[in-house]
Parts: C-alpha cells; structure tokens; sequence
C-alpha cells in the first residue's frame, strides 16, 4: 500500500477510473469490496458501500490493474494520464512494470 493517506488514495483512484471511462457503483454487497464487472457494453466497478474507505481503494486498484491487464488501450492509454507519483508507482509495482 502507498504512503498516502486512505481517503487521498481512493479519490486518486476513483479520478483515474473516470479517466479510463469506468463507472463506478457503490452498492450494499453481501461479500468481498466490490470489483470490476461488465454490464451489457459498459465496465463498472462495483464497490461496497459499506466498506471501509481503505478497503475501497484496495478495490478501486485491482479493477483498475484488472482492466489495464485486459484492454492494452487502456494500458497505452495510462501512460498519457497524470497519476500522483505514488499511485503511478503502486500501479506500477502491481502491473509488474
């Protein structure tokens, strides 16, 4: 995890969702923090609403490297988008870049 704080990390994450063209549902979910999922044509995360903050941007991170891992758009794509350090370098180190 980086060393910013949780709240920064999600609004961080939820703005780099945004970019990638996600949308994002905050859902009461019976188990788990939500993830990544395909809605007829449309990509959306699904995150607990209940959850905590930390846990949500946990979430947000493995759809995101989950959607770059699938779409190599997005990943070209990422390169172009402004990411503070320590996300870009978190993202990074999940990426295996």
């Amino acid at each position: 995890m980086s060393g910013m704080n949780a709240d920064r990390r999600r609004e961080s994450l939820l703005g780099l969702v945004h970019q990638l063209g996600l949308e994002v549902r905050l859902e009461p979910l019976d188990e788990g923090q939500g993830g990544l999922c395909r809605i007829g044509r449309r990509w959306q995360v699904l995150l607990d609403e209940r959850a905590a903050v930390a846990a949500q941007a946990d979430a947000l991170l493995a759809a995101v490297v989950e959607f770059i891992s699938a779409d190599a758009l997005a990943a070209a794509r990422l390169d172009d988008l402004y990411l503070l350090p320590e996300l870009r370098a978190e993202l990074e180190e999940q990426l295996g870049c």
